[in-house]
């Protein structure tokens, strides 16, 4: 539950400080492009390990 809640939370930050999207296309990829943001790259964990 906890990553879900997570991704919900994003989401909700998201839809609050860009309410002024004109395009529901334009909010969904600016979530898609958040979540690549946040996501870590599993490349750089196994190098770290």
């Amino acid at each position: 539950n906890g990553p879900i809640e997570g991704i919900n939370r994003m989401i909700k930050q998201i839809q609050r400080t860009a309410f002024g999207f004109r395009n529901y296309h334009h909010l969904v990829s600016r979530i898609k492009l958040q979540q690549m943001r946040t996501k870590p790259n599993k490349k750089t964990e196994l190098e770290v390990a």
